[in-house]
């Protein structure tokens, strides 16, 4: 049987028209406020667990990088996408239901926001780039995450505005998706005999900056991140240890450093999650 879900509290962004989940009432972790007035304490925790949803979707971005250089995958088209994907998987794979819900809904928000603060500001698009655009990223996200469960995701489909020819396109996409990557992560799963014995240990640098050191106050308030890598290492080994650092960077990013094998995730990234959210709940009152 499907499991039911109430998606409520979209947001139109500008320029492109597109939407953003700001939630379900029934998804627990995440949960959006469906009112137009927010306790503080809602808010804290809204801040909270948007900024962690996309920091673990951010590490699931960045260990599919890692896993393409450590087993010298081959990839297809844009590895950013690939990438993506992966982290689409993971969200859907290792987690709870109502927590994938939550996180694949932050990750597509915070893509929207991206959106509509450059909109405002007038930049262009940058075509060169080797990311897709952040219009593209919110529906391919979405669409991945619904191909998996189409029947319980049918309100989502709905809410987002995901035209009823794509949805069936979704459903292909996530088969291909699946079996792509499913070929990877059987070579590390560790019930099908992998081979392999390393795993991925996290490292947390002393913030140096007083916006930095409110950024890792505000992730330390709970342990997602800690958990997404632990939860890895309980059914995953890779050929070489990684690495996951959170550090400054002097810039909102995360990549991942083939040279020591290393997945940095920047302090100031998780700074420009919060600003999001805060502007979106701003944008809400």
């Amino acid at each position: 049987m499907p499991r039911s879900r109430t998606w409520a509290g979209l947001r139109a962004t500008a320029a492109f028209g597109l939407t953003a989940l700001l939630a379900s009432a029934e998804t627990g972790i995440g949960a959006r406020a469906e009112t137009a007035q927010t306790t503080d304490q809602e808010a804290a925790a809204e801040r909270l667990a948007f900024v962690s949803d996309n920091v673990v979707f951010t590490f699931y971005h960045e260990l599919g990088h890692a896993l393409i250089d450590l087993l010298d995958v081959p990839v297809m088209g844009r590895e950013e996408d690939a990438v993506d994907a992966l982290a689409v998987l993971l969200s859907s794979w290792r987690r709870a239901p109502e927590v994938a819900d939550a996180m694949i809904v932050s990750a597509a928000e915070s893509f929207a926001i991206s959106d509509e603060w450059a909109a405002m500001e007038g930049e262009a698009f940058v075509f060169w780039d080797e990311h897709s655009l952040d219009p593209q990223r919110f529906y391919s996200i979405l669409c991945l995450y619904y191909g998996g469960e189409p029947d319980a995701l049918e309100d989502l489909a709905n809410d987002v505005g995901l035209p009823e020819d794509r949805r069936d396109l979704c459903i292909e996409e996530r088969l291909q998706t699946e079996r792509a990557w499913s070929g990877v992560l059987d070579q590390l799963e560790k019930s099908k005999n992998s081979r392999f014995e390393k795993g991925l240990s996290l490292i947390k640098d002393a913030p140096e900056t007083a916006d930095n050191r409110a950024a890792a106050e505000l992730l330390g308030q709970d342990n997602a991140l800690e958990q997404a890598i632990a939860d890895f290492n309980a059914s995953f080994a890779t050929p070489s240890a990684l690495t996951v650092t959170l550090t400054g960077c002097g810039e909102a990013n995360a990549f991942y450093d083939p040279e020591s094998r290393n997945i940095i995730l920047c302090y100031e990234l998780v700074g420009e999650f919060r600003e999001q959210i805060d502007w979106a709940l701003e944008e809400d009152s």
